[in-house]
């Protein structure tokens, strides 16, 4: 009878679902207009700083005092639009959307202006409006204006997108897959938890959706690798339109020249939002939900990795939200550290798997299963952060040259062969391209450091490490530290030695314990950085590699975390302590947060399409490239070509681009060869090959790194030049999807059918 009430609420529910979705379909296909708006130089008016509109008047000077901007006529309709502007202009203009009435100083459009560039003399990007009043694409002067400084509008095109009708789907289909999963989960798993357990549920989401306070609101926290990190979003989206699948070299880039990106930086997170681009979400939503999808997996990874470790709940709590909530973390999410804080997901699966390879019994099923979360979190650290990889690598063989008895055993051995084994066959499609570009390909990145380095002063060459050294008092009170809270628990498992037992538990706690000591160690100024740099090439270049001494601020926050973990779990303090101290532990972190959100609060920034279609945004930092490590050696942003240049002696009668792509026909009646050099970033892969016979024609790095393709004397035909992947590129990319499947099978199938087995066995 149950069985029968419970399908008759799901097809109840399901049936309801596919209601709401169908009914948002037939509004958003009947709401769609389609009109296209164009507008003329004719048509362009003067709004004047009054409000008042002039018609008739196309551009706007430096004496007009009265003028504030020069706009289109106003149009309206609620809905996701392309822009494409002409323009004339000299100075520095800002241009924008603004409501046609007053909005009380509010009349900005999303709050936002983008800087075009005079020089380019056109921009296209899309916008989408959340309702129906009208509004005016205006470019105006800015304060800074001298005498001279015009701007004038020649043409603007608006044209409606069928995302109008996508994203209200997507936004509702999305809505209620989320309401069908909180639903499922509470009606299989929270109503048979304990009241202990569901309290800790509410708190995991509490936690999540505190750390991401300074989203609930418009803009962005400004941030340093901002424009970088919304630019990788950005050409990952591009690239999956190019057709690029997976995405390598990003479009877009460097005024449309490619960048490298994809092979050097693994990006396998990042293709949720450049999806949520392709649907119709603006970039910054795509990117904040990002975010928010990022905190709640951290602290469900951490829950379940630190309860694996302490098996107890509170103790498991506890370490989560010294873990979600933790300055360090936090600060790496509001100063755009997407790397960081992506990689940081992962940390606490690693360190459970080594704690329990070391701890637990050899001989029972679980331990056979422990390389599998060790795979799962060294996969996901190479595919988000290599340098994160690096910092855990490091610490993981300190773990085990401390434990080399238990790591020689030949069940723990086992498990480590068959993580590393496993991890490399899941990157597989990432590691190949990036180990042939990290050997093979001349970029800024892996250009080798001169022996007149290596033998002079390491204290200049290390200078961007070791500045970022904190001292006692920065390593728990800055904004990038491991926080007050870690100070509070260090001192409380201090002060409480002397009441602690002796068994295994407080054993682990103390090797725990000086393992986070010695964690904390390395990110101060106090650690031998220099002199151990010294000691080695190898270990001269790792810290190269490092960049920054505060990178370990995130590793020692992890250990710290999961040290608290284990140390409540262990029941070393009666409870009348031990509730307070975890109380008085929470209102630090609390009030530490707090402390910081109300600075970001004041940094807000706001970045459209169109922030990233020009490079004069703000704070886009080179066209976003930030320290430019994966451009090609030979290049210089400053004198790269925006059009293809041809040898006098060829005959370019064609030449059609989509992304990356070039169809070229062209005719060589010399007898000499004659080149085409593209505005296209040379990097291995690209090849031009004629579209009737196969032919190959030679391709390499021209003048300022940039793709040179070589056309024979007497050469009559098309040609297409583009990014052709290698073979052994592909044959990577099958073995990573091999090892997904047997990954997935061996971690959750197996698991499912063992489950079953047993419940069968048992009845």
């Amino acid at each position: 009878m149950w069985e029968t009430v419970r399908k008759k609420k799901i097809l109840i529910t399901a049936a309801a679902e596919l209601a709401v979705l169908l009914i948002c379909a037939i509004h958003a296909f009947v709401s769609y207009s389609g009109r296209e708006y164009v507008f003329g130089q004719e048509d362009m008016q003067i709004q004047n700083r009054d409000g008042s509109i002039v018609s008739g008047e196309d551009c706007l000077t430096f004496s007009d005092t009265e003028a504030k901007a020069v706009v289109t006529p106003a149009f309206s309709g609620k809905g996701i639009y392309y822009l494409e502007a002409s323009y004339q202009g000299q100075g520095i203009v800002k241009a924008g959307l603004i409501y046609d009435a007053p909005r009380n100083g509010a009349e900005l459009v999303d709050n936002e202006e983008f800087y075009p560039d005079c020089a380019e003399g056109s921009v296209s990007y899309r916008f989408r409006l959340r309702d129906s009043s009208p509004v005016r694409f205006k470019a105006r002067l800015t304060g800074d204006a001298a005498d001279g400084d015009y701007v004038r509008l020649l043409r603007v095109r608006v044209v409606p997108s069928r995302l109008t009708c996508v994203y209200p789907i997507v936004v509702c289909a999305g809505l209620l897959a989320l309401f069908t999963a909180l639903l499922i989960f509470y009606n299989r798993c929270y109503v048979k938890m304990p009241r202990h357990r569901q309290a800790a549920c509410l708190a995991l989401v509490m936690a999540a959706l505190f750390a991401g306070l300074p989203l609930y609101r418009n803009g962005l926290p400004d941030a340093v690798d901002l424009s970088f990190h919304l630019h990788r979003i950005e050409g990952i989206c591009l690239g999956l339109r190019a057709g690029q699948f997976p995405v390598r070299i990003q479009p877009g880039w460097l005024d449309g020249n490619g960048y490298a990106v994809s092979v050097m930086y693994g990006d396998i997170l990042l293709y949720f939002p450049a999806l949520l681009r392709m649907v119709g979400f603006s970039v910054q939503d795509a990117y904040k939900l990002y975010i928010a999808a990022v905190n709640f997996g951290t602290a469900v990874i951490a829950f379940y990795s630190f309860r694996r470790m302490a098996k107890d709940d509170l103790a498991a709590l506890t370490g989560t939200l010294l873990y979600v909530c933790g300055a360090m973390r936090l600060q790496t999410i509001y100063i755009g550290m997407l790397g960081e804080y992506s990689g940081m997901m992962f940390y606490p699966l690693i360190i459970m798997a080594f704690y329990l390879l070391f701890t637990e019994e050899v001989g029972s099923r679980a331990y056979r299963r422990l390389w599998l979360p060790l795979t799962a979190g060294f996969s996901g650290l190479v595919l988000t952060h290599l340098v994160g990889s690096l910092m855990m690598g490091v610490f993981s063989l300190l773990a085990c040259l401390l434990m080399i008895r238990r790591v020689l055993r030949k069940e723990t051995l086992r498990e480590l062969i068959k993580a590393v084994a496993a991890s490399v066959a899941l990157c597989a499609w990432y590691l190949a391209p990036f180990v042939q570009y990290m050997c093979t390909e001349p970029m800024v990145v892996n250009k080798p450091m001169r022996e007149s380095a290596l033998s002079g002063d390491l204290y200049a060459l290390l200078a961007d490490y070791t500045q970022d050294g904190r001292n006692l008092y920065e390593l728990f009170t800055m904004h990038s530290s491991v926080g007050y809270t870690v100070l509070l628990l260090l001192a409380a498992y201090l002060v409480t030695l002397p009441l602690q037992q002796k068994n295994a538990l407080t054993l682990r706690c103390r090797l725990f314990f000086l393992f986070t000591a010695f964690a904390l160690w390395v990110c101060t100024d106090y650690f031998p950085t220099v002199w151990l740099a010294g000691r080695g090439r190898l270990i001269l270049r790792y810290f190269y590699l490092i960049q920054h001494q505060e990178r370990f601020l995130c590793v020692a926050l992890a250990l710290a975390a999961a040290f608290g973990a284990v140390f409540v779990g262990a029941r070393c303090l009666d409870r009348k302590v031990l509730y307070p101290l975890l109380g008085l532990l929470c209102l630090a972190n609390l009030s530490q947060n707090l402390q910081y959100f109300a600075e970001v609060e004041n940094d807000a920034v706001y970045v459209n399409d169109a922030d990233l279609s020009t490079h004069y945004g703000k704070d886009n930092y080179e066209y976003g490239l930030v320290n430019a490590e994966y451009l090609p050696v030979a290049t210089s942003t400053y004198n790269i070509t925006k059009e293809t240049v041809s040898s006098e002696t060829l005959t370019v009668t064609a030449n059609d681009r989509r992304y990356l792509t070039y169809d070229t026909t062209v005719i060589n009646n010399a007898d000499t060869e004659g080149h085409i050099v593209y505005p296209i970033l040379y990097y291995s892969g690209y090849r031009a090959v004629d579209r009737t016979d196969g032919t190959v024609l030679e391709t390499a790095a021209g003048d300022n790194g940039q793709v040179d393709v070589t056309v024979p004397a007497g050469y009559a035909g098309t040609f297409r030049m583009a990014f052709h992947e290698p073979w052994y590129w592909r044959a990577a990319e099958l073995v990573s999807l091999a090892a997904l499947v047997g990954f997935l099978y061996l971690g959750i199938g197996r698991r499912k059918a063992e489950e079953y087995n047993g419940a069968e066995e048992s009845i």
